[in-house]
């Protein structure tokens, strides 16, 4: 494949997720060519352990960059409200969601995410799911949700969770095919959104 500019493209082929690996060479009129060739990536979830700790707080930390940008707090605040933040949510989720799976999301063995999700009765709850921003865009949580949805769809069940309103995450559910529940709003902003096999 010959892409201007050198570009490079994210693939999705059935469950197989392809990266690109960029090549030169010289055609004989001397002008310099790039091609792409796809090379396969193994995308795998796996329980989180205490190793997955500091990866976590990363990964929390560049889901709330885009709000603290604009706070005006030095490094030291910035790191210390970041690494209070995720020790709450982290210690909120085990706790409520104790049956749960939470789990690592890899590719090629290198964590670029995570995946939280339980079942209640025949609704499977999505309690967070987040990548690494250069994993964002590449198809990758669209191939996860296919997979909760076909959990759902093999007990005739529903996928709920729950979005703030604000997030541009919001509308990617929509495409999803997720609707909102009501207008009721959990703490003034999280809307109840849910997906039913059908």
């Amino acid at each position: 494949m010959i892409v201007p500019n050198g570009n490079y493209v994210g693939l999705i082929f059935s469950e197989t997720f392809l990266t690109t690996t960029k090549i030169k060479f010289y055609a004989p009129c001397c002008c310099e060519i790039n091609m792409l060739i796809a090379s396969p990536l193994t995308l795998k979830c796996r329980p989180i352990d205490g190793s997955d700790m500091a990866f976590l707080a990363q990964l929390y930390a560049t889901t709330r960059a885009t709000e603290l940008a604009i706070t005006g707090w030095s490094t030291e605040q910035k790191t210390f409200f970041l690494n209070s933040q995720f020790q709450l949510q982290h210690n909120y989720y085990q706790q409520q969601f104790a049956e749960g799976k939470f789990q690592i999301i890899e590719v090629n063995e290198a964590a670029i995410g995570r995946l939280y999700y339980g079942w209640d009765a025949n609704d499977l709850r999505l309690i967070d799911i987040a990548l690494l921003p250069e994993y964002q865009g590449k198809g990758i949580g669209r191939q996860l949700m296919q997979d909760l949805m076909m959990q759902v769809k093999e007990k005739s069940g529903t996928l709920s969770l729950h979005v703030d309103i604000n997030n541009r995450a919001r509308n990617w559910y929509v495409k999803l095919g997720f609707s909102a529940v009501d207008d009721l709003l959990v703490n003034g902003i999280y809307q109840k959104m849910q997906w039913c096999a059908s």
